[in-house]
């Protein structure tokens, strides 16, 4: 006899219903993904790249300059980059609120690229499981509400998935796919090794046909842009590519820029940090490419043909970019911290890796539980470092038990008293230790606890599913819980500010239009973010000083530098003297400012108010040159 629940027609109707269940959860983290990215779009400080993607392309799109101009605005990034947020401001209005809600509108575009992705490889579920992996990780959704490249560059990726990753893909989408390809390196170089890739893998998956049409459309857009913007665009390939391996490109090099004055010496414990920070906020999608990865070398565990080189396409991606972003920051100077940032480029591909290989793949490998059983612990003790910084004292301070002899006395003492008392060790010494190790036990922890539960429960009605497989599955659960926690994305509070930044800075940049006369030249050493000027569209500022001291160039010659669109203290010195207006931020107004601007020489004018209402000084001082 069957019961109520066992009945068809109710088994009929929650196979009707689950969909409709599948795409209202889907739905609810995009709602939720628009209300978070609102709110972090208005409390964030704009930080100098921001300013210079919004006005570079404000100044752009309005035909004040063009890019690569001599004498212009550096052009250190590809065109696209700053003309796509230079003529959304001409659409609809210059300033960061624009700016920023064109990021929101991006980040929704990607969630729904990521859903269809998903939804065609694994189904319904699946794909709102893909949306509220990336909802749920505030990391994410505060990188990808600013006016930032990053999240423009990620939408345009995973829809080139969209186009290309399906089993039987029409020729207009391949076709789309390649062109997006090509206005994708045309917005930023650092993800080139995308197209060769992609093109591979559509004569792979989809045949000659299909990839001969790819290529094309990739090929003819790259070339229109490269046409439209030459020559001033092969300064970029010149400056990226190595001198040595392309000497016929040093037409467009110059040998008298002397040398970048930021170049600081960042020490092998901060590069450590900065790479275990990027584990740490990118967490779900670096423990995908390593864990998942690795079982892209077995053919023989995927169900099928399309599962498996869907998988070795997305691994092909993410393997090179890693490792050259990662080059890029912790192998250099320039930008050691910008790791973590990086990855928002591409990492949305993981999450879409997640679905292929727990849909179309099995395996009982031994060696692959070893393998996962390892990075578990190696992960988890390295995120553990990383969060010596933030939560290194409360590891310290927490409360254990007072043992002697073996025998519990009463009371407690910190862990640090203990360290201390039996060891020695110093406090900056176990603030890095204790993390580490409290890491390393929390993954030892993790993997007894899959042992547990896979042997106790999992093996019995899932046989098909080896350990590995199911610690990789709890593994990534409980990452997917903790994403929010201070544990992992939560600690992230780069640019976090209290008050609404936006509105801050359209007072400021209302206050400079008042105060300083249309058509002025203006000497910035304002805020960081020159936004502010995007409300004072009739001010003009030299242009290398969007780029603030990044800029700045030790040794060269002088007026190559400035045919470039950079600066030195020469042209500093030229430039103070025959600007009109002076602006200050506070926290510059330094002696030798003092000295130049009391000189009886300038008068100054009403300050504004801050830029970023959780700093004390972040107003701008304003002073104009004396008639």
């Amino acid at each position: 006899m069957q019961t109520k629940d066992q009945h068809p027609a109710n088994f009929i109707k929650w196979k009707s219903f689950s969909p409709v269940l599948a795409y209202m959860v889907a739905l609810g983290g995009a709602l939720v993904y628009a209300y978070f990215a609102w709110s972090y779009a208005h409390s964030q400080m704009s930080i100098l790249d921001e300013g210079a993607y919004l006005y570079k392309g404000f100044l752009f799109a309005t035909g004040k300059y063009f890019p690569f101009q001599e004498y212009g605005p550096w052009g250190n990034h590809m065109p696209l980059s700053f003309l796509i947020p230079g003529y959304v401001q001409m659409w609809f209005g210059a300033g960061l609120q624009t700016g920023r809600y064109f990021s929101i509108v991006l980040g929704l575009m990607l969630l729904l690229g990521v859903w269809i992705t998903s939804n065609r490889l694994g189904g319904k579920w699946w794909a709102a499981g893909a949306v509220w992996a990336i909802v749920i990780n505030p990391f994410y959704i505060k990188v990808y509400s600013l006016a930032f490249s990053q999240v423009l560059v990620a939408c345009m990726l995973i829809w080139i998935f969209v186009c290309v990753l399906d089993k039987q893909a029409p020729l207009w989408r391949i076709g789309l796919g390649g062109a997006l390809a090509g206005v994708m390196l045309l917005t930023r170089m650092n993800i080139v090794v995308v197209i060769p890739i992609t093109i591979a893998y559509v004569f792979w998956q989809h045949g000659k046909r299909a990839g001969i049409i790819a290529a094309i459309t990739s090929g003819l857009v790259i070339l229109a842009g490269h046409l439209f913007f030459w020559p001033g665009i092969m300064r970029l390939w010149a400056s990226w590519l190595p001198e040595s391996l392309t000497p016929f490109l040093n037409a467009w090099r110059s040998f008298n820029l002397g040398v970048p004055r930021w170049n600081p010496d960042i020490t092998l414990e901060l590069r450590w940090l900065s790479f275990w920070s990027a584990i740490r906020n990118n967490f779900i999608a670096m423990f995908t490419v390593f864990g998942l990865g690795v079982l892209v070398v077995n053919r023989r565990i995927w169900k099928s043909g399309y599962y498996w080189r869907s998988a070795v396409f997305i691994i092909a991606l993410l393997v090179p970019l890693i490792f050259a972003h990662a080059w890029a920051s912790l192998g250099n100077n320039y930008c050691v911290f910008c790791f973590t940032g990086y990855l928002t480029f591409f990492t949305p591909l993981a999450w879409v890796l997640v679905t292929i290989a727990f849909k179309g793949a099995e395996t009982n490998s031994r060696i692959y539980t070893v393998y996962i059983s390892a990075l578990i612990i190696i992960l988890a003790a390295g995120i553990g470092f990383a969060t010596y910084k933030d939560i290194g004292a409360n590891v310290l301070d927490f409360p254990i038990p007072r043992i002697r002899e073996g025998r519990f006395i009463g009371g407690s003492a910190t862990l640090w008293a203990l360290l201390e008392n039996k060891w020695g060790l110093d406090y900056s010494t176990a603030r890095v230790a204790a993390p580490f190790v409290a890491g390393m036990l929390l993954g030892t922890v993790i993997v007894i606890l899959s042992v547990i539960i896979y042997r106790k429960v999992a093996s019995k009605h899932i046989p098909k599913v080896g350990f590995g497989y199911f610690a990789t599955a709890l593994t990534l659960s409980i990452g997917f819980m903790l994403s929010p926690t201070k544990l992992l994305s939560g600690s992230y509070q780069e640019y976090d500010c209290s008050g609404d930044i936006i509105a801050a800075h359209e007072d400021v940049g209302v206050h400079l239009a008042d105060m300083i006369a249309p058509g002025s030249q203006v000497y910035w050493q304002g805020s960081l973010s020159v936004v502010p000027l995007l409300y004072a569209p009739e001010i003009n500022i030299y242009t290398p000083q969007i780029n603030d001291g990044y800029a700045v160039r030790i040794g060269g010659e002088t007026q190559e530098i400035a045919r470039w669109g950079l600066w030195n203290e020469e042209l500093a010195e030229q430039w103070k003297n025959e600007a009109d207006y002076i602006v200050v931020e506070d926290r510059y107004y330094n002696n030798e400012w003092k000295t130049f601007l009391e000189s009886g020489r300038y008068v100054e004018l009403e300050p504004s108010t801050s830029t970023a209402p959780c700093r004390d000084n972040a107003r701008l001082r304003i002073f104009r040159k004396s008639k």
